[in-house]
């Protein structure tokens, strides 16, 4: 009897389907990997808002005496002795950016910074709590926002004159 070299139908299909299977696995690995890697760094993105507008905003603490705070439309008014800040939300062509300001129509802008292009803002754009006690002012300032999965990443500043 002679024996056949090669493969048989059967062998074939099995090695295949085998084949198939690992690279099913490994492409369903690979967009867990991007997705997570994405998610993480919209995460990223909406820290560094955060902590950018944050630093600013408590480096004018540090160097000048908060006198209030108030809200006008979409903008935070905040009053220093002597200097008057603008934190704003403005959009411009389909992109929102948080702006802090020394003047209302952004002619002489200290930070601005684009919020990621998933994200979603609930109106109104800004916030503020008046959360004062006695003679201690304190206010929060909120910007509301979410990615595109829901996960909420809403910036809270928090403003006092208690030293």
């Amino acid at each position: 009897m002679k024996k056949s070299k090669g493969f048989t139908l059967v062998e074939l299909l099995v090695s295949i389907v085998l084949i198939s299977t690992v690279f099913i696995f490994i492409m369903n690995l690979f967009v867990r990997v991007r997705s997570f890697y994405n998610d993480e760094l919209d995460k990223l993105k909406y820290e560094m808002n955060s902590s950018i507008i944050s630093d600013y905003v408590m480096g004018d603490m540090k160097e000048l005496r908060l006198n209030g705070v108030s809200i006008n439309g979409d903008n935070v008014v905040i009053n220093f002795d002597g200097v008057t800040r603008y934190l704003k939300v403005k959009k411009v062509d389909d992109k929102y950016y948080i702006e802090y300001a020394n003047t209302l129509d952004s002619s002489d802008v200290i930070v601005v910074r684009e919020i990621p292009e998933n994200a979603y803002i609930s109106s109104p754009h800004i916030t503020l709590n008046d959360l004062s006690v006695d003679s201690h002012q304190l206010y929060e300032i909120k910007i509301p926002m979410q990615n595109s999965t829901g996960v909420d990443y809403t910036i809270d500043l928090f403003l006092t004159n208690y030293v």
